[in-house]
């Protein structure tokens, strides 16, 4: 992977980071506290104390793959230091010749990462998209994730293009599976099914996070969807809100009998308060900014030099 292997930024570029964090690091020390640790997790068990091992053990963050993508936060943190020490050797004089320096500076480092990275970069686009059957109607149709094992590993775009499901997906981040089955599976019964009987179910709308579906139950029975069962999915029963609970980790609902609209959709509360969050910080980032444009000494209308 190009991100976790091919990181680079030459001798040069650490030569005028050097330079920026010695001239700003009173001021910018958090960035280079940042890149630092992100330095360290990147090395993982090779450390003289394994960082990694024990973020590795907090939630979520014990989803995460591999150490070496932390990486990438010490290369931006560098390359900030880089630019803020390029702009510290440019205002040490005016004079062209020196100006003329800078600029073949920045020409050399922009033909270094070029040499080294063009190798890497143009290697995943020789790739030739595979062909993709769309089907009309969603269904869990693969199992494994490595479906090109000569073209791509994960391929989970070519899945979500053709309309289909996969069971063994390739998350970035951990989803406790259910009893799911896929098209090929002897017991399939469908993307939604009842638990007991075999009584009807019409599906209006299907989509990765929204289903809406009509079903006619004789009695009481548990609508199935085959589909992993987290916290954040919720559910109306005609228009009721209603508990969504966990059949051998697939979302299901008890139903009652009669005709009933159900509408599924996934709502986390995390995503809740993430988006509450937000908005407020806009909020008070736009009331500081206001109370500094207004409070702001405002010109007289003379220059300097006139006064």
């Amino acid at each position: 992977m190009f991100v976790e292997y091919g990181a680079y930024t030459g001798f040069v570029p650490l030569l005028l980071a050097t330079i920026g964090i010695f001239f700003y690091f009173k001021t910018y020390w958090p960035l280079l506290l940042t890149g630092m640790v992100s330095l360290w997790m990147s090395l993982g068990r090779g450390a003289f104390y394994n960082l990694w091992g024990l973020v590795h053990r907090l939630p979520l963050y014990d989803s995460l793959h591999v150490p070496s993508r932390f990486i990438v936060g010490f290369i931006f943190s560098i390359s900030l230091f880089s630019g803020l020490g390029l702009s510290k050797l440019e205002g040490i004089s005016r004079k062209k010749y020196f100006k003329f320096l800078i600029g073949l500076i920045v020409g050399f480092v922009f033909f270094d990462l070029f040499l080294v990275d063009y190798p890497l970069l143009k290697a995943p686009f020789i790739i030739k998209p595979p062909e993709i059957i769309r089907y009309a109607e969603f269904r869990h149709r693969y199992r494994d994730f490595n479906l090109f094992p000569e073209k791509s590993r994960s391929s989970m775009y070519p899945v979500l293009l053709s309309n289909s499901g996969i069971i063994n997906s390739y998350e970035v981040i951990g989803v406790a599976k259910g009893d799911i089955k896929a098209v090929e599976d002897y017991n399939y019964r469908g993307e939604v099914y009842f638990l007991k009987t075999n009584n009807k179910v019409e599906s209006v709308a299907f989509s990765p996070n929204r289903l809406k579906i009509k079903t006619d139950v004789k009695e009481q029975d548990f609508l199935i969807v085959n589909q992993n069962f987290h916290r954040g999915w919720r559910v109306k029963v005609n228009k009721k809100k209603q508990k969504i609970v966990s059949s051998n980790g697939l979302v299901s609902v008890n139903l009652p009998p009669g005709n009933n609209d159900v509408t599924l959709y996934y709502l986390p509360k995390s995503f809740i308060a993430g988006m509450l969050t937000t908005l407020v910080t806009c909020i008070i980032l736009v009331t500081i900014l206001w109370k500094i444009n207004k409070y702001q000494p405002k010109s007289c209308g003379r220059t300097f030099t006139e006064i």
